[in-house]
C-alpha cells in the first residue's frame, strides 16, 4: 500500500452499511477470490446505503477509503471498484435500475461526486487513473427539458473514461462522453463531448484539445529527473 496507508484503511470490520430489500450482495475480492461480507461487517471509510433488490457491490480487498459514501436506490445495479485510494467521494445511483459504476485498479480520487439518476446508464473508468479534488462525473441533467411536443430531449447517457486518464481539480464530465487512454483534462474544465484520440491535453469550458502527442506520469514533478521521464512510444 505504500503511502496510501497514511490516508485510510483497507479491509473490513467497520459497520456502516444499511440495506433494505432482497437479494442484494456485497463482497470483497482479491484476484479470483470473492468473499461476501458477513453480518455486522463493513468497509473502512465507506458508508453504504442500499434500497432495492438484486444490487451487487464488489470492492477490492486492497482498496483504501476515507470519508466516502455509496448510495444505491433501485434494482439490479452494479458497483465494482478495484484497488486504489479514494477520499471524500460520493457515488450515487438513484431512481435507477440496471445501471453500473465500474472502476478499474490503481485509481486515485481526491474528492468528488459520481452520479447516475436514470435506468440502464453507466460510468466506467479504466486502470491507473488519477482524479484530483472536486471532480464531478454525472450521466444525467437531473431534471427534464421538453420540446414543443412534450417529449423529453435530455435523457441520460453513459460515460466511459479510459486507462491512465488524469482529471485536474474542479473538472466536470457530463453525459455521453468517452475519453480515450492517456488523456489529461485541465483544471476547471467542463467536458461535454467525446475525445477519442489518446495522448492529448484537453481544457476549457467546454473542453477542447490544446496539445497533442503527450505522455504523463503520476510522479511528483520535484522527483522526476530528465532520465526518469517517459520515453517516446
Amino acid at each position: 500500500m505504500g503511502i496510501w496507508k497514511h490516508f485510510g484503511k483497507s479491509g473490513r470490520r467497520e459497520n456502516k452499511i444499511k440495506i433494505y430489500g432482497k437479494n442484494n450482495k456485497i463482497c470483497v475480492f482479491e484476484d479470483t477470490e470473492e468473499v461476501p461480507l458477513a453480518e455486522g461487517e463493513g468497509i473502512y471509510g465507506l458508508e453504504i446505503s442500499v434500497l432495492g433488490e438484486g444490487n451487487i457491490i464488489r470492492i477490492s480487498k486492497s482498496a483504501v477509503w476515507s470519508g466516502c459514501r455509496l448510495v444505491i436506490i433501485g434494482n439490479g445495479n452494479l458497483f465494482d471498484v478495484g484497488v486504489g485510494l479514494i477520499k471524500q467521494t460520493s457515488f450515487v445511483i438513484q431512481k435507477s435500475d440496471n445501471s453500473r459504476i465500474v472502476i478499474g485498479s490503481d485509481i486515485f480520487i481526491g474528492s468528488g461526486t459520481f452520479l447516475i439518476e436514470e435506468p440502464e446508464t453507466f460510468i466506467t473508468i479504466g486502470r491507473d487513473c488519477m482524479f484530483s479534488d472536486n471532480i464531478t462525473v454525472r450521466c444525467s441533467d437531473g431534471h427534464p427539458i421538453y420540446d414543443k411536443q412534450g417529449n423529453i430531449i435530455n435523457r441520460a447517457y453513459g460515460i466511459a473514461i479510459g486507462n491512465h486518464v488524469w482529471l485536474g481539480c474542479h473538472v466536470t464530465v457530463l453525459k455521453n462522453v468517452e475519453l480515450a487512454d492517456d488523456i489529461v483534462v485541465g483544471a476547471g474544465s467542463v467536458v461535454t463531448k467525446s475525445f477519442i484520440r489518446s495522448g492529448v491535453i484537453i481544457a476549457g469550458v467546454p473542453a477542447k484539445t490544446v496539445k497533442e502527442d503527450i505522455q504523463w506520469s503520476k510522479d511528483f514533478l520535484g522527483r522526476t529527473s530528465a532520465e526518469e521521464q517517459p520515453s517516446e512510444k
